[in-house]
C-alpha cells in the first residue's frame, strides 16, 4: 500500500531539477523536484502613489492630510494598501551639537487599482489638482503595470496543489522496483505569478500623469503561475 505525507512549506532549500528525474539518491531515499504552473491573463490595471506633505506644524501637516484622504475616500474600491506616516523633519545644529525639529512631514503611499486607464487617469489628476502650486507637497505616480487578479491567483494555486498531490500519488516509477513507493511531497506554498514581459515603470518627476496613450499602448500580456514541488521516494533495499 502507498504511503504518503503532504507537508506545506514557506521555503525550501534548492535542488536541482530535471523535469521529474532523479536527482539525489542517499540509501534507501530518492529524491526529485518538479514544477507545475498555469498561466493566467492580467485584468487589473494598477500603478502606485506617494505623497509626501512637509508644513512646520503638526497641526498644519495633518490638516492637509486630510485633504487628500477626503479626496481619496470618494475612491475607495480603487484605493489599496494605504500607509500613513506622520514624522518630524529635522537637520543637524552644530553650535548646539543636537538635531533641532525645523518642521513635519506627512507621507501617504497606496496603490490604484482599475479595470483600465481612464480610472487611474481620473484619480490622478484629482490629486494633481489638489496640490496645484503648493511646491512643499510633492506626489510621484509610478510603477504602472498590468496585473492578474488576486483571487483567480489564488484559485489557480490551489488547482496547482491539487494535481501536485494527485501526481505524487499516482507516480510510478519505471526504471525502478516495486518495493519504491512515494514517501513525502513538499510544495512550496510561498510562490507568486511570473511575470513574463517588463513592467512598464512611469515616473511622474514632472506632476504630469503618463498620456492614455501610452497607456493604452502597453500590452496585458500573461504571467504564468508556478508552484515547485519536491518528492521523496522510499524503496526498500
Amino acid at each position: 500500500m502507498k504511503k504518503l505525507i503532504i507537508t506545506s512549506v514557506l521555503s525550501l532549500v534548492a535542488i536541482t531539477s530535471l523535469n521529474a528525474t532523479e536527482v539525489s539518491l542517499k540509501e534507501n531515499t530518492i529524491i526529485f523536484n518538479k514544477t507545475f504552473k498555469k498561466d493566467i491573463e492580467n485584468t487589473i490595471l494598477t500603478t502606485s502613489v506617494n505623497i509626501q506633505i512637509n508644513r512646520n506644524t503638526e497641526s498644519q501637516t495633518i490638516k492637509d492630510l486630510d485633504k487628500y484622504k477626503k479626496e481619496l475616500s470618494e475612491y475607495k474600491k480603487n484605493i489599496k494598501s494605504m500607509v500613513l506616516n506622520i514624522d518630524k523633519n529635522q537637520e543637524y545644529n552644530k553650535l548646539k551639537r543636537k538635531y533641532d525639529i525645523v518642521g513635519h512631514k506627512a507621507i501617504l503611499s497606496f496603490k490604484i487599482e482599475a479595470n483600465d486607464f481612464k480610472e487611474i487617469d481620473k484619480i490622478s489628476k484629482r490629486l494633481l489638482a489638489l496640490k496645484n502650486k503648493d511646491f512643499n507637497t510633492s506626489i510621484r505616480i509610478f510603477n504602472l503595470q498590468w496585473i492578474p487578479n488576486k483571487d483567480k491567483v489564488s484559485k489557480l494555486k490551489e488547482e496547482l496543489r491539487e494535481e501536485a498531490i494527485a501526481w505524487g500519488m499516482n507516480y510510478q516509477p519505471k526504471h525502478l522496483n516495486d518495493n519504491c513507493y512515494m514517501y513525502q511531497t513538499n510544495i512550496n506554498m510561498n510562490n507568486y505569478p511570473t511575470h513574463r514581459q517588463p513592467m512598464y515603470l512611469a515616473k511622474s518627476a514632472s506632476m504630469e500623469m503618463a498620456s492614455s496613450d501610452i497607456a493604452s499602448g502597453m500590452q496585458k500580456g500573461d504571467n504564468q503561475i508556478k508552484l515547485n514541488v519536491n518528492y521523496t521516494l522510499k524503496c526498500k533495499l
